[in-house]
C-alpha cells in the first residue's frame, strides 16, 4: 500500500530529501544478503581406468590436426554449422537480458503543456522512480544466465565438433572398407581364373570352380551397400558444415589411410572436470542463478521505496511549484502468494543442484569408460594389423603351393581368401575405433580439438 500522503509532500524543501534518505536506508538494511555458494562434490584422486602402458608407449599429446581436410571441415562447420549459430543468438540475448536486468532504479518521466481560454498555459515536468529490493538479486541471476549461455556455446562447439570429426572418420572407414573390398574382386577374380586353369588340367573339380564364382559373387554384391554409406555419411558431413548436399566445395576423394591419433591427452585428475567442461560449468552457473533467484525472492517480501516528482512551470512568467512524494509499498494480501514463490524457487534451486551433480557424474562415467575404450581399442588394432599380415603371406603361400601341385586344395585357397577379407575388414573396424575413441577422450575431457594424423604407409 503507498504511504505517500498530501502531509508528505514537500515544496523543494528539505523533509522529503530526508525521509527519502531515511526510507531508502532501511530498504538498504532490509534487502538479504546474496552468497556465492557454489556447489561442490567429493571426488577421486585419480581415475579407475588410467591406461598408464599406454601413455608411456605413445609419449606427450598433440592436440592439433594433421589432416588438412579434416581441418577444412572444422573451420567451415564453426563459420557456417546452424546449430552453433543458434547457440551463438541465444548468448547474445542472455548478455541483453543481463544488462537489461542491471539497472537497480526504474521508473520512467513524462512532460506535458496545458493551455486554457485564461491565458494561465502550464508547463508540467514529472518524474517516478522505484526502488525494489529484489533488483540486485534478479541482476546477479540475470549475469549468472548469461555466463551459463556462454558455457552453453562453448558446449555446443565441442558437440559439434565431436560429431563432424566422428563422421569424417566413419567416412574414411567405409572408404577404406571399399577398397578392401575391391580387392577382395580383384583377388577372388584372379583365384576363380586359376581354378578354371586347373579344372581344364583335371586338378579341380566342378564344384571348386562354382565355390570360387560365388565368392567372387559375393564380393561384389558387397560394394553398393558400402558405398551407400560413404555417400551417407559425406552428405552428414554436408549438412554439419551447413552447405547443402553437393555443395561442400571440400575434396573428399580416399587417399587410402584412415586417420588415427598421434598421442593420448593428458587427462588430468577427475576434479580437474569441473572446470574444464563446459556443459559442468553451464550447470554450476544454473546453480548460481537458481540461488540468486530465492535470494530475489525473499527480497520481494520486504517493502519497495518509489519516488515521484513534479515541476510546474507557467508560462506567463509566474512562480513555478515543485514537489516531491516518497512512497513505500508494503507487501501485505500478497505475502502469502510471495512466500509460496521462495519455496518454488527453493526447489528449483535443489533441482539445480542435482541437475549440476547429474552432469558431473555422467562427465565422470564418460571419461572411464573412453579411457578404457581407447586402451583396448588401440591393442585390438594392433592384433588386427598382425593377422591380416599373416593371412596375407597364408594366402600367398596357397597360391604358390597349388600352382606348384602341393598338398593343397581349391578349397583351401578359397578359406584363405575368406580369412583375408574378414582380417582385413576387421582392421579397418578396429583402425575406426581407435580413432573414436580417441575423439571421445577428448570431447569427455571438455577439449573441442580433436588431434589426428594418417598413419605411415
Amino acid at each position: 500500500m503507498g504511504l505517500g500522503t498530501a502531509a508528505q509532500r514537500c515544496a523543494s524543501g528539505h523533509g522529503g530529501r530526508a525521509l527519502a534518505w531515511v526510507l531508502t536506508c532501511a530498504l538498504a538494511a532490509c534487502a538479504p544478503e546474496l552468497t556465492d555458494d557454489l556447489p561442490d562434490l567429493d571426488l577421486t584422486a585419480a581415475y579407475a581406468s588410467v591406461p598408464l602402458a599406454l601413455r608411456q608407449e605413445e609419449g606427450p599429446s598433440e592436440m592439433g590436426f594433421s589432416d588438412p581436410i579434416l581441418d577444412r571441415l572444422m573451420a567451415a562447420a564453426l563459420q557456417g554449422n546452424p546449430g552453433l549459430a543458434t547457440a551463438r543468438a541465444r548468448l547474445r540475448a542472455a548478455a541483453a537480458e543481463a544488462r537489461a536486468a542491471g539497472a537497480t532504479v526504474t521508473g520512467n518521466g513524462d512532460a506535458s503543456l496545458s493551455f486554457n481560454s485564461r491565458g494561465s498555459d502550464v508547463f508540467s515536468l514529472g518524474l517516478g522512480a522505484r526502488l525494489d529490493p529484489s533488483r540486485a538479486a534478479r541482476r546477479v541471476a540475470a549475469s549468472a544466465r548469461a555466463e551459463a549461455a556462454q558455457y552453453d556455446a562453448r558446449d555446443a562447439r565441442r558437440l559439434l565438433l565431436e560429431e563432424l570429426a566422428t563422421t569424417y572418420v566413419n567416412l574414411r572407414y567405409y572408404q577404406q572398407l571399399l577398397e578392401f573390398r575391391r580387392a577382395d574382386v580383384a583377388s577372388r577374380r584372379r583365384t576363380l581364373s586359376e581354378i578354371e586353369i586347373l579344372r581344364g588340367a583335371g586338378a579341380a573339380t566342378e564344384m571348386d570352380v562354382i565355390s570360387a564364382r560365388a565368392l567372387l559373387v559375393e564380393a561384389r554384391g558387397r560394394l553398393p551397400g558400402i558405398e551407400a554409406e560413404a555417400v551417407r555419411q559425406r552428405n552428414l558431413l554436408s549438412t554439419l558444415v551447413g552447405r547443402p548436399v553437393g555443395d561442400l566445395d571440400v575434396n573428399l576423394a580416399f587417399t587410402r589411410t584412415q586417420p588415427l591419433p598421434k598421442g593420448v591427452a593428458d587427462h588430468g585428475v577427475p576434479a580437474d572436470l569441473l572446470r574444464a567442461r563446459p556443459d559442468i560449468r553451464r550447470a554450476e552457473r544454473l546453480y548460481a542463478a537458481a540461488l540468486a533467484d530465492i535470494a530475489a525472492a525473499r527480497a520481494s517480501l520486504y517493502p519497495s521505496l518509489s519516488l515521484s516528482g513534479l515541476v510546474r512551470v507557467p508560462l506567463d512568467g509566474g512562480a513555478g511549484t515543485a514537489s516531491l512524494v516518497p512512497g513505500l509499498t508494503i507487501p501485505v494480501f500478497a505475502r502469502p502468494s510471495l512466500k509460496a514463490g521462495v519455496e518454488a524457487a527453493d526447489a528449483r534451486a535443489i533441482a539445480a543442484f542435482e541437475q549440476w551433480r547429474s552432469t558431473v557424474l555422467a562427465a565422470v562415467e564418460e571419461l572411464e569408460s573412453a579411457l578404457a575404450v581407447r586402451a583396448a581399442a588401440g591393442r585390438a588394432a594392433i592384433a588386427s594389423a598382425e593377422v591380416v599380415a599373416l593371412q596375407r603371406r597364408a594366402l600367398d603361400l596357397s597360391r604358390r603351393l597349388l600352382v606348384a601341385g602341393g598338398e593343397i586344395t581349391a578349397l583351401d585357397i578359397l578359406d584363405r581368401e575368406q580369412a583375408l577379407s574378414a582380417a582385413r575388414a576387421t582392421l579397418a573396424q578396429d583402425r575406426r575405433e581407435v580413432a573414436l575413441a580417441h575423439i571421445l577422450l577428448l570431447a569427455a575431457l571438455g577439449l573441442d580439438r580433436v588431434g589426428v594424423e594418417k598413419p605411415r604407409s
